[in-house]
């Protein structure tokens, strides 16, 4: 039986790979979507703890809308990846004092009002983006992936 650590070291980094994979081809078809014109609804910077004395983070949230066939529709996928609940059990809506620069350059790239071209699932018209290409964490996770994957391999199959 192989050892515990090389295989969930394995298993894990398969994990990320397969996700990234699905994101990586989640943005391959997107590109293939058409396109409407749609709206900035608006944006905020949205500050969550990870835990009660752990680390937070920032995350953008942007809102848009746009019209398939007549009918209203409202996401919030900027891009193919990890994404944030625009709500979660703690949310600061407002960023701390140090990261209002963060804020308004967030609202200086997604002005409310802004026209953008949303492409949509033409099956699923609420299911929808504005940029087809995945964010950079999608990259991040598969590279880390495939750095496991070849570390936990290696122990398993190649050390005695």
């Amino acid at each position: 039986m192989p050892p515990l650590g090389p295989l969930a070291t394995f298993v894990g980094a398969l994990a990320a790979c397969g996700y990234s994979a699905f994101q990586l081809g989640r943005a391959l078809l997107a590109s293939r979507w058409p396109a409407v014109d749609g709206e900035i609804g608006g944006t905020r910077l949205v500050h969550r703890m990870d835990a009660a004395d752990g680390p937070s983070a920032d995350y953008d949230y942007v809102a848009y809308r746009y019209r398939v066939g007549g009918r209203p529709y409202r996401n919030d996928r900027v891009r193919f990846g990890p994404q944030i609940a625009p709500t979660s059990i703690v949310p600061e809506a407002d960023p701390p004092p140090d990261n209002a620069w963060a804020a308004a350059d967030l609202a200086r790239r997604y002005p409310t009002g802004q026209r953008v071209r949303v492409r949509y699932n033409p099956r699923r018209p609420q299911d929808s983006v504005l940029h087809v290409g995945p964010s950079a964490s999608v990259w991040i996770i598969m590279a880390t992936g495939l750095l496991f994957l070849y570390l936990g391999a290696r122990d398993l199959f190649w050390h005695p």
